[in-house]
């Protein structure tokens, strides 16, 4: 009987060393508690490790990036963070893939493909008619040569016109309307091998004047000369509307009111 009492006294001081240390060759296997434990298992593996209820078990066992979610510990884990989609660059979209892609990422990539430079996407293509900052020359779709292009052109310009407007009754009556909307930037998404359009943006862009002493109705001139003439400040103020879209001209991102750009 003592012999087997020291055998257990002996046992346990062997074992001992080993679950209470942090470091060093000799760790014990620590596993990580399943996905959504409860906060005990995460205090029973801090005690294990020596430290303390509530301890940040993560830091400690340099779990956090390592290419696994853990959702358990105390900080974000980067691992569980949404890498979205897989954008291979190095090849072109196949219909396939743009299938597979949700609206969200869809949207991603189009607004992304205004971005890239020149065979940065291999066999992909973002086609601008227009550049966003040169205002005043404004886009005139029916110049466009090549026809599917200016039949999706044609489809995202009736859909931003039947959806996005500026009423000009909503306008206050320091701020008057000059000519109509015109279109200031245009860009579309194509594969290069079968001139696929995959998406693509249109913007527009409303000149307005400023009238602070006009008392009446809110007021539309046909040109800058009336609106001049009749007293109006053709200072800098604007509307502008912008709508973002996918295959088969399907809306991914429109404003659906003129936003006021302010002097």
């Amino acid at each position: 009987m003592r012999d087997y009492l020291l055998m257990l006294y002996l046992l346990w001081f062997a074992i001992l060393p080993v679950a209470s240390c942090s470091g060093g060759n000799n760790d014990p296997v620590i596993n990580k508690p399943a996905s959504g434990s409860k906060q005990d298992a995460v205090d029973r593996l801090c005690r294990l490790v020596g430290e303390h209820d509530g301890c940040d078990i993560c830091g400690i066992q340099s779990w956090y990036d390592d290419g696994e979610c853990d959702d358990f510990c105390e900080d974000p884990d980067p691992d569980c963070e949404d890498p979205g989609p897989d954008y291979n660059m190095l090849a072109p979209v196949t219909d396939e893939q743009w299938e597979s892609y949700s609206r969200e990422e869809r949207l991603e990539i189009v607004e992304l493909s205004e971005l890239l430079e020149e065979g940065e996407w291999v066999g992909m293509k973002t086609i601008t008619f227009h550049e966003p900052d040169s205002i005043g020359r404004p886009v005139d779709i029916s110049l466009i040569e090549y026809a599917p292009y200016r039949e999706y052109a044609d489809d995202i310009d009736v859909f931003m016109q039947d959806n996005c407007y500026m009423d000009v009754m909503d306008i206050d009556g320091y701020h008057s309307v000059v000519g109509e909307p015109e279109i200031y930037w245009l860009w579309i998404f194509v594969r290069e091998s079968d001139h696929k359009v995959f998406g693509g943006g249109i913007g527009y862009y409303q000149q307005g004047c400023d009238m602070p002493d006009f008392d009446g109705d809110v007021r539309y001139f046909e040109t800058e000369q009336e609106a001049k003439a009749a007293g109006c400040d053709y200072s800098d103020v604007n509307w502008q509307a912008h709508g973002v879209f996918d295959v088969d001209a399907r809306s991914l991102r429109y404003s659906s009111y003129m936003d006021w750009s302010g002097y």
